[in-house]
């Protein structure tokens, strides 16, 4: 009876130290899984970035609440930004790829050892803040390749995650450098835009006139896709460096080439002075604030269509 009684003492209380360890490993549980929780506050409305691209940063804030987001820029490589634009395409598609991540709670990745996967000396880093629906901030940096080359490490350090990214989802990167972050056109207008454009200079001296579905050089009718593919070589033209500091005037020495004078819709206009100082081709535009280098090459894709 003695012992009957002794087994039944030490079950209850083996019953009590089971219920009292369940309890508190449902606290320790929910204390981890609200800390988790903390950690993985998801993207808010992001309304500025700070993105670090091969040693140069940029710095920009959203402007009005288009979708997708229309960009900014304050500062690039130390120095106020006179020439604003951003090349809108490529941020917005980090943001995406960001934002997918997000969705990412574990991975097999000790998140300790991020440094042996590149993030001292990140390719790529961003901090991106919002206000809305609540005030937040993350930080990702992009490091080293795995050994197939078929992914990219990231790190979420705010949220001690580690994990893997395809390489496919930063083909937008390939072959680019910190100056891609900024729109690198010389001109305001989109293929669809331009009305008309007259040319004189060395670039010849001849209009092309939108007639409806067809195109009109000097008068006589041009092919379409021979029209329009000579603007979007000429409205594609990307400098290589630009002078980001305002200008208005002809320095002196200029050797003017090429005049462009566009008009589109919306009484939309501007005219693209090329000219060559010290023996580079410089272009300057009258609706952009700053002076634009143009590599080798540039002045054959003026020769007008037929």
């Amino acid at each position: 009876m003695a012992n009957t009684l002794s087994i039944m003492r030490n079950s209850k209380t083996l019953t009590l130290l089971a219920v009292f360890a369940l309890l508190v490993i449902g606290v320790l549980v929910d204390r981890r899984y609200r800390a988790t929780e903390a950690r993985l506050l998801k993207l808010g409305d992001v309304s500025k970035g700070e993105i670090l691209f091969q040693g140069k940063r940029a710095r920009l804030e959203r402007v009005g609440q288009k979708t997708p987001p229309h960009w900014r820029l304050d500062d690039f490589d130390g120095a106020k930004a006179v020439d604003s634009r951003v090349n809108d395409d490529l941020v917005n598609h980090l943001l995406d790829l960001v934002r997918a991540m997000s969705d990412v709670t574990a991975s097999p990745l000790d998140p300790k050892s991020a440094a042996e996967y590149g993030m001292k000396n990140p390719q790529l880093a961003l901090t991106l803040a919002w206000e809305t629906p609540q005030a937040g901030q993350e930080i990702v940096l992009f490091g080293n390749r795995n050994l197939s080359g078929q992914a990219m490490f990231a790190f979420f350090p705010k949220r001690e995650l580690l994990v893997e990214v395809p390489s496919s989802a930063m083909a937008l990167f390939e072959h680019k450098d910190a100056r891609d972050l900024r729109d690198r056109r010389i001109t305001t207008f989109d293929t669809d835009d331009v009305e008309d454009l007259v040319a004189s200079g060395k670039c010849g001296s001849f209009k092309l006139t939108r007639d409806g579905d067809r195109w009109l050089r000097s008068g006589k009718v041009v092919k379409t896709e021979t029209a329009e593919h000579w603007l979007g070589q000429l409205l594609q033209i990307h400098y290589d460096d630009l002078k980001d500091a305002p200008t208005t005037a002809a320095a002196a020495g200029e050797n003017p080439v090429c005049r462009l004078e566009l008009a589109g819709r919306r009484d939309l206009r501007e005219s693209i002075e090329l000219f060559k100082l010290d023996g580079t081709l410089w272009a300057r535009n009258s609706r952009l604030p700053a002076t634009y280098h143009l590599p080798p090459g540039v002045l054959a894709t003026l020769v007008p269509p037929n």
